[in-house]
């Protein structure tokens, strides 16, 4: 809380000086704006490894305290690892979370998360990846605090043939 105080005074004399003085308290809040995106690149494959990564940022005005990151893994992506400097990652039941443990000041960004998924035949033809950042400290925009990326899987198929024949071939029979 915030205490201001303001007294006014004037030459003429005042017959009740008790009311010259005001005093407002107000309760101060911290704000954090944390926004996150989520991309990977190149062409993607059933069967391959697949990189995501994850950048927060904190448009501020205050610190984020407390950050966190979520990433439920949609069905046709396996999880492999997490990582990113400062993190500390883990996946339980198909998510991906990610804690933060220092705060993360007003305009700075702290080192990206990558997540690391194989492609698997339910990805096809494509699937969305949704992560979220969150932390202790509110956050009056939440609009950004989530993000898609929505990854073509191409189909794939591995085609063979095998001729066979029974028997001596002759000359006018089938």
């Amino acid at each position: 809380p915030v205490t201001n105080s303001a007294t006014v005074s004037s030459p003429t004399t005042d017959p009740n000086p008790a009311d010259n003085t005001d005093t407002d308290t107000i309760d101060v809040v911290h704000d954090a704006d944390l926004l996150i995106v989520k991309a990977h690149s190149g062409p993607v494959r059933i069967g391959d490894l697949l990189s995501f990564s994850l950048a927060v940022a904190n448009a501020g005005p205050t610190q984020a305290t407390g950050v966190t990151v979520s990433d439920p893994l949609p069905a046709g992506l396996t999880y492999v690892s997490a990582s990113g400097t400062g993190w500390t990652c883990a996946e339980a039941a198909a998510t991906v979370t990610c804690d933060l443990a220092a705060p993360v000041a007003p305009g700075a960004s702290p080192p990206p998360i990558t997540v690391v998924v194989t492609v698997e035949v339910a990805a096809y033809p494509s699937v969305d990846n949704v992560a979220t950042v969150g932390s202790a400290t509110p956050d009056s925009h939440p609009a950004d605090n989530t993000s898609t990326d929505t990854v073509a899987v191409p189909a794939l198929v591995d085609l063979t043939i095998a001729k066979s024949h029974q028997g001596a071939p002759q000359v006018g029979q089938s």
